[in-house]
């Protein structure tokens, strides 16, 4: 059994999708920007947008920053039900 996980970078994600556990992983490494993950990752769950997108932890870009809650919903429309009492 392998549980290595792959090593990616943000111009990866724009011909893949990839498993939360990838992204959080080289999101942890810094080698994945916010941004990028929320525009080119198409199946996130709004635990992973709350946690990971709109943490300021893993920004590094002004984009990262300025990321808006309708441009989240824009581009994941369940998060427009996300309700934060239920992490």
């Amino acid at each position: 059994m392998n549980d290595k996980i792959e090593q990616i970078e943000n111009k990866d994600l724009m011909s893949n999708q990839y498993d939360e556990k990838t992204l959080i992983f080289n999101m942890e490494l810094g080698k994945l920007t916010p941004n990028m993950v929320l525009i080119h990752q198409k199946k996130l769950s709004n635990e992973f947008i709350f946690k990971y997108i709109l943490n300021e932890k893993y920004a590094v870009f002004n984009k990262d920053f300025d990321i808006t809650i309708n441009k989240i919903i824009g581009l994941h429309p369940n998060f427009a039900n996300f309700d934060i009492k239920n992490i």
